[in-house]
């Protein structure tokens, strides 16, 4: 008798464990993402517009986090501050050997200032060498502040680490130890983000970059539990705020984007692009469309992205080359509220794009993204 009872005891106790589970995630003990949604680890297709004059080529691996559960977030943007500036001062440079370019000392001070579109704040930091002051070489941080639709808006927000490349070398080591000099600068500043992929090409370019001197460009981005914010090489909504002029309508949160680069020298070159709070939980378990539905989306609407050149009678090769598929989070703005702005789960499709004899093949670079709840196709370059 006792040991039935005990048995019943044992057994209560993990039914009230598994429901708790249940209520703590509703997925918690469901298939993963990938499992849920039937997706395979690589596929490959073809397809063609209608002319048979634009081609959509796939042989791509499919990426999918391995969790189980997508959910939803409030997202909003920050600037950098005083002390970041301080730390990677202290890291980059080493203590004491830096001046703040406003006060003259090594106390950083934020200058701002009521810019046209805005308040404009920064902070320059200099290097100081032995020779004296290194007007190459710098760590600044900037930002303009404007208000949009009531709110505030980032038309700029970047920390950079900038050091003229001239007379600099490729890094002799491995990766593996470049990385590891980037990695420790990233997770002393930024422990949220993490390391996301190597840029073989450095395309985004960077100020002093000397060709045939590159050495390694590492990419960070934030993972939101487990899902990472997918960086891609578009810029988003940044480069329509380079001529913004004061209006009523809302803008696209620009994207988040970090990179570090590597030579024999130690990190010469970072750029961080506009950050972000840590995102707060708004919907759990959200619905997605399965693979299957999404991958039709993408053969009726990949051939239509690039056929509009058609028209032109140089347009041979007209075609892109998709090998990689990855299933990852994208800040957009509310459909309800045009001033605030969420993560969502999104399908990006990277690759390159041919036109007669020019290839496009920029890291990470969506060719085309897919909302992964509803279907509808985002344009990258607006951000929605």
């Amino acid at each position: 008798m006792k040991k039935a009872i005990s048995l019943f005891v044992r057994m209560k106790r993990v039914i009230v464990l598994m429901l708790v589970l249940t209520l703590l995630c509703p997925a918690a003990l469901a298939d993963t993402v990938r499992e849920n949604l039937d997706a395979p680890e690589h596929i490959t297709g073809e397809f063609q517009s209608p002319s048979g004059r634009t081609h959509i080529y796939v042989d791509a691996d499919v990426r999918i986090p391995d969790v189980a559960c997508l959910n939803t977030y409030q997202v909003t943007a920050r600037t950098f501050t005083l002390e970041e500036a301080k730390q990677g001062a202290d890291l980059h440079f080493g203590p004491g050997h830096y001046m703040d370019a406003n006060s003259g000392t090594d106390e950083l001070i934020l200058d701002q200032q009521q810019g046209e579109n805005g308040l404009v704040s920064g902070c320059d930091v200099l290097a100081l060498t032995e020779e004296g002051l290194d007007p190459l070489h710098e760590l600044t941080i900037s930002s303009e502040k404007t208000m949009v639709a009531g709110t505030d808006y980032y038309r700029a927000n970047w920390f950079e680490i900038y050091h003229e490349n001239g007379g600099r070398s490729d890094y002799p080591g491995s990766e593996d130890h470049a990385r590891e000099i980037a990695d420790a600068f990233v997770a002393a500043l930024w422990p949220e983000m993490a390391y996301y992929g190597t840029d073989p090409d450095q395309s985004d370019g960077l100020r002093g970059r000397v060709q045939g001197q590159t050495g390694y460009r590492f990419y960070y981005a934030r993972p939101v539990d487990g899902v990472f914010i997918t960086p891609v090489f578009q810029e988003g909504a940044y480069e329509r705020l380079l001529n913004w002029e004061a209006s009523s309508f809302s803008l696209p949160m620009p994207y988040e984007k970090l990179y570090v680069d590597v030579d024999a020298e130690g990190i010469w070159g970072l750029r961080y692009d506009f950050p972000i709070e840590s995102p707060i939980l708004e919907e759990e378990n959200v619905a997605v469309l399965s693979f299957a539905e999404i991958w039709r989306i993408f053969g009726v609407i990949s051939p239509m992205t690039i056929m509009n050149y058609e028209q032109y009678a140089a347009a041979v090769n007209n075609a892109l080359y998709i090998d990689r598929i990855e299933l990852g989070y994208m800040a957009v703005q509310r459909k309800d509220q045009p001033a605030r702005y969420q993560l969502i789960p999104v399908w990006d499709f990277f690759g390159k794009r041919t036109i007669k004899d020019e290839t496009y093949d920029q890291f990470n670079n969506a060719l085309l993204t897919i909302n992964a709840i509803d279907g509808t196709v985002i344009d990258r370059n607006y951000g929605y």
